[in-house]
């Protein structure tokens, strides 16, 4: 393991980190940052925040920003494996369960969906409830969906069909 040191200390399998040979810059890149908010006025005045120290994250918009997010989140699909499988993105987590048995599936789902909730919070992050809905693709007419799928009191919402990396895909 690679260990990076911020605000929050980063851990990332070097078998990904492979072209990452300067740890120096690595912690460069992460640390020492800070943030200010800048207003223009239609008037030319100008206001300015004071700097803060950015504590989380990565610069907004960088090119290291997106693969460092997948090295930091590489761990998620671990803790779900054998339940769930996972697809990442930089801005996009999602869980494919699956089993023939209702009952079971719907247990598979809460827990997921814990487990994921959990990790979330422990890396200082949080799951967007207006973002997150599932979808139940089956081949029987009689499978009906979980009901009421939730996560710390936050009812998950069924849909019918969802926007997946610009594509559009339906339940039926």
């Amino acid at each position: 393991m690679l260990r990076i040191i911020s605000e929050r200390t980063l851990e990332i399998d070097i078998e990904l980190c492979v072209c990452f040979t300067d740890r120096q810059k690595i912690q460069s890149y992460l640390s020492n940052r800070y943030k200010r908010v800048m207003i223009k006025t239609l008037y030319g005045l100008n206001c300015n925040s004071d700097w803060k120290i950015v504590k989380h994250g990565v610069p907004q918009g960088s090119i290291l920003g997106p693969l460092l997010f997948l090295f930091y989140i590489n761990y998620l699909p671990q803790l779900v494996r054998g339940i769930a499988s996972s697809i990442l993105f930089p801005d996009d987590t999602n869980f494919i369960v699956s089993n023939f048995n209702q009952r079971t599936m719907n247990k598979d789902i809460d827990l997921v969906l814990e487990i994921a909730q959990k990790w979330f919070e422990s890396n200082v992050m949080f799951l967007n409830f207006n973002k997150t809905s599932f979808m139940q693709f089956s081949s029987n007419i009689y499978d009906q969906p979980p009901d009421n799928i939730q996560v710390d009191n936050h009812r998950i919402s069924l849909r019918n069909s969802v926007k997946f990396l610009g594509i559009t895909i339906e339940s039926s």
